[in-house]
């Protein structure tokens, strides 16, 4: 009985020698909470103002022009496919 307790206490006590060994050798770093902000950061002058909301007219046109150019899209993919057939 006294034998285990002591084996038990020897393994404690290195384990404890070991972690207070690697406790020193490590670099102590200053708490960061602490220090002031690093970097370039923008100012809030610096930030450009928020763009202006499209009309439904403009989102019209917009949605317009896409369906324009995913029709052309695909013409030109057939065109494509067919040159390659041959």
């Amino acid at each position: 009985m006294l034998n285990n307790i002591l084996t038990h206490f020897s393994k404690i006590l290195t384990l404890s020698l070991i972690g207070f060994v690697l406790q020193g050798c490590a670099d102590i770093l200053e708490d960061e909470k602490f220090e002031g902000i690093k970097g370039d950061f923008p100012r809030l002058v610096d930030v450009p103002d928020r763009p202006n909301a499209l009309t439904a007219k403009q989102i019209d046109r917009r949605m317009h022009q896409l369906e324009a150019d995913r029709q052309e899209s695909e013409k030109l993919a057939e065109l494509n496919y067919k040159m390659v057939e041959k």
